[in-house]
């Protein structure tokens, strides 16, 4: 059927008219005569015109059965080849375990040290490299470009000439852009030019990095970071005579927390090869800037154990449904809505108001303020808040108070120069008001 087929679009291929025109391009009933294709004529919709549309004879091969054809060869070869292999043993593959050799300060092998494969047996994902590499830099950027515009310069309030007689052409400043020594248009302003990426991305870019140095061979396990000396010259007779390679590169030098050797630190402080990392200063710039990488063990546990951390999004707990308590259920209790009438909602919320007033009584009482402190009433609205919520005189809350009650309230509380000197001389006067009162003769009983 399938060599039909090839016949069939060999001859369309071949210049025929159509491709049911072949001579053995006809179905299983090949007793029925190959007609030649008769064309039908249609009205085109929009241009209201006759077109001649090819129509299939019957007993020639249709498009459809071609697809039906072909899928039953396949699954007839997908059958013959499952009988195949259906009896071979099955063979499990894993990968294969990432090691690296631990070498000494002299590039003596000592042992090997196993590498996790999610973090040194990535694939190296250049677009995710090339991502985070794009947002370190425009972290690190300043963005404290600024240039001045025509209404920064100084000079340039008087029209230099008149706008009509002169001949030449309209002006109005001299610090007009397109003047010599005039501002800038559409120049450069201050801007942050940070954004947001992923914790995923980075660490996906970190991991990628990190792999890539396996990879080309250029990581180096160190067992320690030990030196006899702090000489720069003793390092640089131990880079000459063990690290020939790594002599005239620059290169990542990854330890753990506080595991740095002060001698190895203060030699390698002129030595402009060594550059210092942990693992939270470790990134994705300078692992791929520098060509190569040393790392301690302690450092490789450590900064495995941070990329394999699971993320913020994934500390959260999922609460199921299941671990949730299972809430009691109150008995069902009738109420009659004719006996029991419900409250308006000005009511509800005045409810509410008056039993939150009697919480922030509770919480703020009434306090005296120092002697002599004055209070700006219209900047401290903070105070003013909490004066206003603390109890008055009569345990109600000072809010609910008239305007001159509040004023006399304050002034007895934290008075002002003003008004202190106004109290003192009402006390002055009352008490001479007393004095006089007593000094008067009082009636003698006959």
């Amino acid at each position: 059927m399938l060599q039909l087929l090839r016949q069939a679009a060999r001859a369309s291929a071949g210049g025929s008219r159509c491709a049911f025109e072949a001579p053995h391009a006809r179905f299983l009933h090949a007793s029925l005569p190959a007609r030649q294709g008769r064309r039908a004529a249609s009205v085109n919709a929009r241009t209201k015109k006759k077109i001649k549309v090819q129509v299939i004879p019957y007993g020639h091969i249709k498009p459809w059965i071609w697809a039906q054809e072909k899928l039953q060869e396949r699954n007839k070869w997908l059958k013959a080849k499952y009988n195949l292999i259906k009896d071979r043993p099955v063979i499990h593959w894993t990968p294969p375990v990432l090691q690296a050799w631990i070498t000494d300060n002299k590039n003596n092998k000592v042992g090997i040290l196993p590498l996790n494969r999610k973090v040194w047996g990535t694939e190296i994902r250049k677009d995710v490299v090339h991502r985070v590499v794009r947002w370190q830099r425009a972290k690190w950027r300043q963005g404290t470009h600024k240039t001045k515009n025509r209404a920064e310069k100084r000079g340039g309030g008087r029209k230099p000439r008149q706008q009509k007689g002169s001949g030449r052409s309209r002006h109005g400043s001299i610090r007009s852009p397109s003047w010599v020594g005039g501002g800038k248009a559409h120049g450069k302003v201050p801007m942050n030019y940070t954004y947001k990426l992923n914790d995923r991305d980075v660490k996906l870019g970190l991991c990628s990095a990190l792999s890539a140095k396996f990879k080309e061979g250029n990581l180096f396990v160190l067992q320690d970071s030990m030196m006899d000396t702090h000489k720069t010259e003793d390092l640089k007779t131990l880079m000459t005579e063990h690290w020939r390679p790594l002599l005239h590169n620059n290169i990542a030098v990854l330890h753990g927390k506080g595991e740095l050797d002060n001698n190895f630190a203060l030699a390698a402080r002129v030595f402009w090869n060594f550059q210092f990392y942990d693992k939270t200063t470790i990134n994705v710039y300078d692992v791929v800037k520098k060509p190569f990488l040393m790392a301690t063990v302690q450092g490789i546990k450590e900064i495995e154990e941070k990329l394999l951390e699971p993320s913020r999004s994934q500390k959260k707990p999922i609460k199921y449904l299941v671990d949730m308590p299972i809430p009691k259920l109150k008995e069902a209790t009738r109420i009659s809505v004719y006996k029991k009438k419900r409250k308006p909602m000005v009511a509800l919320r005045n409810e509410r108001a008056n039993r939150r007033r009697r919480e922030l009584i509770k919480k703020f009482p009434l306090k005296t303020a120092k002697e002599g402190m004055r209070i700006d009433w219209k900047t401290n609205s903070d105070f003013v808040r909490e004066f206003r919520k603390q109890e008055g005189p009569k345990g109600y809350p000072i809010s609910e108070y008239p305007a001159a009650r509040r004023k006399r309230i304050r002034m007895l509380t934290n008075p002002t120069y003003k008004e202190k000197r106004m109290m003192e001389q009402q006390k002055a006067a009352a008490d001479a008001k007393a004095d006089a009162e007593e000094a008067k003769p009082g009636l003698t009983e006959s």
